[in-house]
């Protein structure tokens, strides 16, 4: 599970060295494994996300809310009894 400070300290550095760039290309699941759970059709991230520009990053407990335009990304960690 991702910790109050953690989400602080990287929040700060997603704001600081990704804020303004523009996603050239994304793939979700790239590296699979059990503990990635996406919503949609996995084809369709890349079609979605390039292109946009990231904005602002916010702590949200035990996730990391990142805008790109017009979506909100969530990255979060597995608590405990997931990685069970």
């Amino acid at each position: 599970m991702m910790e109050l400070p953690e989400a602080v300290v990287i929040t700060r550095q997603i704001n600081e060295t990704l804020g303004g760039t523009r996603i050239a290309q994304a793939v979700a699941n790239a590296s699979p494994h059990k503990l990635a759970w996406y919503t949609d059709n996995l084809a369709e991230y890349n079609i979605r996300l390039a292109e946009k520009i990231i904005g602002n990053a916010t702590g949200a407990g035990e996730s990391i809310e990142i805008q790109a335009d017009d979506m909100l990304l969530a990255v979060s960690a597995p608590t405990s009894s997931q990685c069970m």
